[in-house]
């Protein structure tokens, strides 16, 4: 796979993203793994980019791995079944009766329910920090194991939808 300005402009992104490219990028030929690394181009823009350049099929394969890949993080999640869901629809596809627009909504959703587990586990860590601290009798030390059990749950949550970003990419490379 080639990925380039010319490639690109076939695919009609929006103008602040492409702008976005030819500004930050050489004007040269790009392997999919050069393009995954770069770090000048968001991750929205790559799984934008990639997601269309991909055939049906490596969609699917890709959309699959990324299911996968939160399926652990079911036991803190409230909507569990929505992963294994997406993972057998993944997995069952079939080519010949495949619609690409429901692909795509089936791709985009797949790698959103990655994020939500990813986000759902942080939380649930923090919960449990939360409540442990609770126990604690002053008022203020509450409040203040509160404000600092939310700040670790952004902080986790923020390094897993990062780690989630870096498996998706990744996960590219192997379809």
């Amino acid at each position: 796979m080639i990925i380039n300005t010319k490639t690109i402009a076939k695919l009609k992104p929006c103008t602040a993203s492409f702008d976005n490219w030819k500004t930050v990028s050489e004007p040269r030929d790009y392997s999919l793994r050069e393009f995954i690394t770069l770090n000048t181009i968001t991750y929205n823009d790559k799984m934008w980019l990639v997601t269309r350049l991909f055939t049906v099929v490596q969609n699917v394969a890709w959309a699959a791995l990324c299911a996968n890949s939160v399926k652990h993080l079911d036991n803190y999640w409230s909507k569990r079944a929505t992963t294994y869901a997406a993972y057998a629809a993944a997995t069952a596809y079939d080519a010949d009766t495949a619609v690409v627009d429901t692909t795509y909504a089936a791709t985009y959703a797949t790698y959103a329910t990655a994020y939500a587990a990813a986000y759902a586990a942080a939380i649930a860590y923090a919960t449990a920090v939360a409540d442990a601290d609770t126990v604690v009798a002053d008022a203020t030390a509450v409040a203040d194991a509160a404000a600092t059990a939310v700040a670790a749950a952004y902080a986790a949550a923020t390094a897993a939808k990062k780690n989630q970003q870096n498996k998706n990419l990744n996960f590219m490379l192997e379809v």
